[in-house]
C-alpha cells in the first residue's frame, strides 16, 4: 500500500547540519510535517547523501513513525561511512543493514556512474 498522499520523490527532505547530536535545525512545523509524513507511510524509501544518523531528534521521528524501510542508498564517501550511517537508521526502523543499499561513492559519484538514476528508476512502481 503506497504512502498517502501518493508517492512523491523528493519530499519531504531534511538538511542536518552538525550543530549538536540530538537537534534538528529547522522550523518546528517542518518537523512535525515530516513527522506526519512518516506515520502515514506503510514503507519509505531514503536517499541519503553525507548523512551520518548521529542526531537523536532525527531517528526518533524514524523509530516513532512506525514505518519500515522498503529501500535505500547511501553515499558517504566510503562503504565504511556508508555502512555506519545505514546502521544507524536502519536501527531505528528496527531492521537490519542490506548492503544493497551501500555505495562507496559520495553524490558527484552517484550521479556521474548512473547508480542514482538507477536507483531512482527501480523506485519506479513501488
Amino acid at each position: 500500500m503506497p504512502c498517502r498522499p501518493p508517492p512523491m520523490i523528493g519530499l519531504p527532505g531534511a538538511r542536518n547540519p552538525l550543530v549538536s547530536a540530538d537537534k534538528v535545525v529547522c522550523p518546528q512545523p517542518h518537523v512535525d510535517d515530516a513527522a506526519a509524513f512518516l506515520e502515514n507511510c506503510d514503507g519509505i524509501n531514503l536517499l541519503v547523501i553525507g548523512y551520518s544518523g548521529l542526531d537523536g531528534q532525527m531517528l526518533r521521528l524514524f523509530r516513532d513513525s512506525g514505518s519500515a524501510i522498503r529501500s535505500m542508498l547511501v553515499a558517504n564517501g566510503s562503504t565504511d561511512w556508508a555502512r555506519d550511517a545505514a546502521a544507524r537508521i536502519a536501527d531505528a526502523f528496527g531492521q537490519d543493514v542490506d548492503d544493497a543499499w551501500l555505495t562507496n561513492e559520495g553524490f558527484s559519484g552517484l550521479v556521474s556512474t548512473g547508480h542514482l538514476r538507477g536507483w531512482m528508476e527501480g523506485l519506479k512502481g513501488r
